[in-house]
């Protein structure tokens, strides 16, 4: 994703998940999808760990501030301050603190508190039965995106990709979480504002298409390719963002999950956010390819509409997106539509 450190010891997350024994609950896969209830003002959302440790217990004050324009209280996990290594507390620790959230009558939603890195080591660990007995909202982004996707593929439970907890929350997520995970909006086409454009807002390939959205972090959809975690793209509309990769990195990546098969029987493809850091300079050779040369290859590639430049991702102003919820989107007006509602 963002970071070298992120590079190096993803290869290491990826041998542990695709070598972790079977699931001891239930796989619960070709489920009809479960909408989560809808969040309301006063109710209790359970803050988790279950990738990087957080620098500063000072990000709790920013949660409780964030939440709380939304008019929710907070309930920290046990071990969402812990750290070992560049993790927030042990594999075990960190799935047990989402486990019991899971099981927690007085919680109504969990979001994590940050991405970074390590979901993947925790997915063999979840409780995905008792989830799918007690479907919760859950939220997060980035790093997030492993947890996400198993959830859903595991149980039918819709969750959703949205700004982390210690985020900078502006106006316009918070009217999106607002909207979607707590009034259970939809049918309206997404964006629905006019602020800073995404770079590279491109139609790719034209043509609109519907299917069920799936997907996030292009570094963690590559990562469980393969696995029993990896998202089902069948009918599939599939969302894709980076962050912090040079394009031919995210070259490789659409080509694993190309030859992999993910786009197969897939009905459309949308990039939202695909930066460079901010201290990367483009090469100054022109036959170097830009992150637009990449994803009209990639998609020409995949044969399937597909847009460039959704605001969602690693950008302010991001559009929450609801993981397995029927979706409509057109690449000629680069906009989404949700079908349905996400939250009951």
């Amino acid at each position: 994703m963002s970071d070298l450190s992120r590079r190096e010891v993803l290869a290491i997350g990826v041998a542990a998940t695709l070598g972790a024994p079977s699931l001891s609950k239930a796989s619960l896969t070709g489920t009809k999808a479960i909408r989560p209830p809808r969040l309301k003002p006063g109710d209790t959302v359970g803050i988790v760990s279950p990738a990087g440790f957080t620098s500063d217990p000072l990000d709790i004050d920013i949660v409780r501030e964030n939440l709380g324009k939304l008019g929710l209280k907070i309930k920290v996990g046990q071990n969402a301050l812990e750290r070992y290594g560049p993790l927030a507390g042990t594999d075990q620790q960190r799935a047990d603190d989402f486990n019991r959230m899971v099981n927690d009558p007085s919680v109504q939603g969990i979001c994590c508190l940050r991405g970074g890195y390590g979901t993947t080591r925790i997915l063999h660990l979840v409780d995905y039965a008792s989830f799918r007995a007690h479907p919760k909202v859950v939220w997060g982004f980035s790093d997030i995106t492993g947890l996400l996707n198993a959830l859903t593929k595991k149980t039918g439970v819709i969750t959703f990709h949205a700004p982390t907890a210690a985020s900078n929350w502006g106006e316009y997520d918070l009217a999106s979480m607002k909207s979607i995970i707590l009034e259970a909006d939809y049918g309206t086409a997404l964006p629905d504002y006019v602020g800073d454009p995404v770079p590279e807002a491109v139609t790719l390939i034209p043509g609109t298409a519907q299917g069920r959205l799936v997907g996030g972090n292009l570094s963690l959809l590559s990562a469980v390719g393969g696995s029993q975690f990896a998202p089902d793209t069948e009918g599939a509309m599939v969302f894709i963002e980076e962050v912090g990769e040079e394009p031919y990195r995210v070259d490789r990546m659409l080509t694993q999950l190309l030859l992999a098969g993910a786009f197969k029987r897939a009905k459309g493809i949308i990039f939202g956010g695909m930066r460079l850091r901010s201290n990367q300079a483009p090469s100054a050779d022109p036959k170097d390819w830009t992150m637009l040369d990449v994803l009209r290859d990639r998609a020409l590639a995949i044969g399937l509409p597909a847009f460039t430049g959704f605001p969602a991702g690693h950008i302010a102003d991001q559009v929450v997106m609801p993981i397995g919820v029927r979706v409509e989107m057109d690449a000629v007006t680069r906009t989404l539509r949700l079908l349905e509602p996400a939250v009951s």
